[in-house]
């Protein structure tokens, strides 16, 4: 008996040795850490998604050696972070394990793009992944769910994923470099603005207090589409494309424009472009169209100041061109024949840390024409052969806020801020005479702390024949976006754009347009020829919560005012214009159709000879922002 107490007394210290050990062990080892929903947590080069909140414990021997986590116990983790800066090995767990989900404002434009990477810059990148999203049935925020129906998995598998070469090719980082947020900030922007990417989003993945790898996420859209502009039964546009041929990024597109009204048979285009050739952010786009009494057919190759960090920028494109005109006199038309060399050149110098720019380019537009009817030296610019030669020069300042639901129905948006100011100055020798060409044009836009963003844009040009100013334009432009606001279960925006414009000695065929994209939906009338224009155009969206079928909604009600006239004084009109109306939108933001819209509105006091559509079922064309890209030196349009 003695001899049984004594092997239960041994084993009944076992275990409370082993008891002890274990909690020991849980003190010293483990960390018990809160991981919020749609987090991912890098745990020994391994990259584990958490969909719900949890909690887990991690073992010392999971975390970076070198930081000073040993000695404590606890962090806590939120979606704004606060907890975890209170105490500095709080925040030194959070930045080396937890990787927080992405978060937009809900209700302001006010995110700017380079804020979530600010934490870890000067890190060395290490490795750069991609992970390349289904157009249907997966989400950009929780990118290791997928839940497809059986009509997203038929199309799912009729869509070429983009291939991931040709999403690290548009980034402007690599591996081993230090990482910039703002390089950071711009790959997912340019990301977000290829034709074929619904959205994108990078993700920093902490590996010690020196290195990070880099996740870049993309969610494709479905490349084949249609979209039609239906003016009524005898007058459109049908076209069909693939934004992202067999995965790489390539487009083409077919146009089959038609106006039975006036001419007897449809016309056909077509445009083929490659993108981004060889890394070198130069696209290229062949083209050619034959519709309504005109043949063209060229290309165009391409480079943009994509970035802040871009140096050079340029083009060339060559045109040839067949008309048949009748000049608005002559009883039969007759051939009009030319091409048009175009060629620029821009070079980008970084000034400052806030990434201003200096920007020079130059440009030489060559107009050759071979045959054409008389004309005068004051009609038809487009007829005439001139050969210019343009410079100017440009202060730019441009980053990134980044939003959701102004002007599209959910995805991140990149709204941008900042300014330029451009002066350019050019010299034409034309058949006709010898001019200069003189523009300053300056633009900024900004979000303003509880009202919204404002966007303001004036330009003066005009061209000077013997010491007389010609061909002049007076141009402002001003837009208004709200905050979004609650309105029961919708968010509720508005939007408000002022415009006017004032030609000074213009030539005899030229004159502003008045209707569609120029003051008042729903409208149109040629007989107007107006030299001066002032709009308003009002318009509160509300944007629904339904989803369905991945298609979202949004009801709409606007107001469009246009004053305009000829030969008078700016407060002296002739004629103005009214349209009132409401309507609904409804968008599926993984098609690259046409957002299609359902609009009814009236017209009062419209003028002779005015078309107005009351009620409208047509495709409307995706909108994006004003930025403050510098691009080519040319002379602005009059319209």
């Amino acid at each position: 008996m003695a001899k049984f107490r004594q092997i239960l007394l041994l084993l009944g210290i076992m275990v409370m040795l082993f008891a002890l050990s274990a909690r020991s062990q849980t003190n010293t080892f483990l960390k018990p850490v809160r991981v919020a929903g749609g987090s991912y947590v890098s745990l020994n080069d391994s990259l584990v998604y958490f969909k719900n909140d949890t909690v887990i414990y991690i073992s010392d021997s999971y975390l970076p050696r070198d930081t000073n986590v040993y000695n404590q116990t606890v962090i806590f983790y939120d979606s704004l972070k606060a907890k975890a800066e209170r105490k500095n090995f709080t925040k030194i767990l959070y930045d080396l394990v937890v990787i927080p989900p992405a978060r937009v404002s809900s209700s302001g434009i006010n995110k700017r793009n380079i804020d979530q990477f600010a934490d870890h810059s000067g890190k060395i990148i290490r490795n750069i992944y991609i992970r390349r999203l289904n157009a249907f049935g997966t989400t950009i925020n929780d990118p290791e769910s997928s839940i497809e129906n059986e009509s997203e998995y038929f199309l799912n598998k009729t869509h070429i994923k983009t291939r991931e070469y040709i999403i690290r090719n548009y980034l402007v980082v690599e591996e081993n470099d230090s990482l910039v947020p703002l390089k950071i900030s711009e790959s997912e922007r340019i990301l977000r603005q290829l034709p074929y990417i619904y959205d994108a989003r990078i993700i920093i993945i902490p590996i010690s207090s020196t290195e990070v790898d880099i996740m870049v996420v993309t969610k494709d859209i479905y490349s084949l589409g249609l979209m039609t502009d239906i003016k009524n039964l005898n007058v459109g546009t049908v076209s069909i494309f693939d934004k992202d041929l067999f995965g790489f990024g390539h487009e083409l597109e077919i146009k089959i424009p038609y106006d039975y009204e006036k001419y007897n048979s449809a016309g056909f285009g077509t445009a083929y472009t490659l993108k981004n050739i060889s890394q070198t952010m130069i696209d290229l786009k062949l083209e050619y169209r034959n519709a309504f009494n005109r043949k063209q057919a060229g290309f165009d190759a391409s480079r943009k100041f994509f970035s802040p960090y871009t140096k050079y920028a340029g083009g060339l494109s060559v045109n040839e061109i067949y008309v048949l005109e009748d000049l608005d006199t002559l009883a039969i038309p007759e051939p009009v024949e030319f091409n048009n060399f175009d060629l620029w050149f821009g070079r980008s110098f970084l000034i400052d840390n806030n990434f201003t720019r200096a920007v020079i380019s130059g440009r030489y537009i060559n107009n050759n024409v071979w045959n054409r009817p008389e004309i005068t030296s004051n009609s038809y610019y487009e007829y005439q052969k001139y050969k210019m030669y343009l410079v100017s020069f440009s202060l730019v300042s441009q980053r990134f806020y980044k939003s959701n639901l102004i002007y599209n129905y959910g995805r991140n948006e990149d709204i941008p801020y900042g300014g330029i100011l451009e002066i350019t100055y050019g010299k034409e020798y034309n058949e006709f005479n010898t001019r200069d060409y003189l523009a300053i044009e300056s633009a900024f836009g900004d979000f303003v702390p509880n009202a919204g963003y404002l966007y303001g844009r004036g330009i003066i040009s005009t061209f000077i024949k013997d010491n007389v100013t010609e061909q002049g334009l007076l141009h402002l432009n001003f837009k208004y976006i709200s905050d979004l606001h609650n309105l029961r279960s919708y968010k509720l925006r508005l939007f408000g754009t002022l415009d006017y414009t004032r030609g000074f000695k213009r030539f005899n065929d030229e004159y502003l347009p008045v209707g569609e994209d120029y003051g008042i939906r729903g409208f149109k009338n040629d007989s107007l020829f107006p030299d001066q224009r002032l709009y308003l155009n009002l318009e509160a969206v509300a944007f629904s919560k339904a989803f369905i079928y991945g298609f979202r909604f949004a009801f709409f009600g606007f107001a469009d005012i246009v004053l305009f006239s000829k030969d008078k004084i700016f407060y002296e009109y002739d004629n103005l214009v009214s349209g009132f109306g409401i309507g609904l939108r409804v968008r599926n933001e993984n098609l690259i159709f046409n957002t299609f819209q359902i609009r009814f509105g009236i017209y009062p006091g419209a003028p002779p000879n005015s078309i107005m559509r009351y009620i409208d079922v047509a495709g409307e064309r995706l909108l994006n922002p004003p930025g403050f890209d510098p691009g080519a030196p040319g002379i602005i349009d009059f319209r």
